[in-house]
């Protein structure tokens, strides 16, 4: 098991929990709201557009720590079809990976350290010596 997710306390993982739980509720009203056939006319009005929208925002859930890619799933599916939304989701999940990855080697080391300090950065290099 990793150390650091052995001191997460019960309340931080149940509370992780129930906003996944409450942000995908959330999209699923909204879209049983709106109408899936609104929303789908929506998509086709915006033509090629539409997958490449879908794509940007799945990725930039990758990349802003708040935002859940999860709802957006269950969005995916209701607007593109099993098939064109697992596809696009698939899509933005690796575009988002590799911005990520870019980022992370552009400035990774350093803005984590100025974020976590030199202490943090000691347990950072700890964590990764002991994986090898």
């Amino acid at each position: 098991m990793i150390p650091e997710l052995a001191n997460i306390s019960l309340r931080t993982a149940v509370l992780g929990f129930l906003s996944l739980v409450g942000v995908t509720a959330m999209m699923l009203v909204i879209l049983t709201a709106a109408g899936p056939e609104r929303l789908q006319h929506v998509v086709a009005r915006m033509g090629p557009w539409a997958p490449a929208v879908y794509i940007a925002l799945k990725a930039s859930t990758y990349i802003v720590a708040p935002l859940s890619g999860s709802p957006l799933h269950v969005s995916a599916g209701a607007l593109f079809g099993l098939g064109y939304g697992t596809l696009y989701s698939l899509a933005g999940d690796v575009l988002g990976g590799c911005a990520n990855f870019w980022l992370s080697r552009l400035v990774g080391r350093r803005l984590v350290g100025r974020l976590v300090g030199q202490q943090g950065m000691s347990r950072v290099d700890g964590f990764y010596r002991q994986l090898g």
